[in-house]
């Protein structure tokens, strides 16, 4: 008898390694710092990320990924609490 996770198995029996993408929610509480109007914009809430690995991530590497995301400048993400959420 066969099961869904045996079919599975069996369609990436040809690869050696699987690659699974695990997605991680994290709560964040950042500024954002606009020199050219001089203000600041202060975000917090749930940001679901997605990894290669379940590793935990520092706060400089959570402000670069937020500045990209955002389109802004690194130095001007200033990471206030972040945490994986339980």
């Amino acid at each position: 008898m066969s099961s869904k996770c045996d079919v599975v198995r069996s369609r990436w029996a040809e690869y050696d390694a699987i690659s699974v993408i695990m997605s991680k929610p994290y709560y964040a509480s950042f500024f954002v710092h606009n020199a050219h109007q001089e203000a600041v914009t202060q975000y917090c809430g749930v940001i679901e990320m997605r990894r290669r690995n379940n590793k935990e991530i520092g706060p400089r590497e959570l402000a670069v990924l937020l500045a990209k995301n955002l389109d802004v400048e690194t130095d001007d993400v200033e990471v206030l609490q972040w945490g994986p959420v339980h």
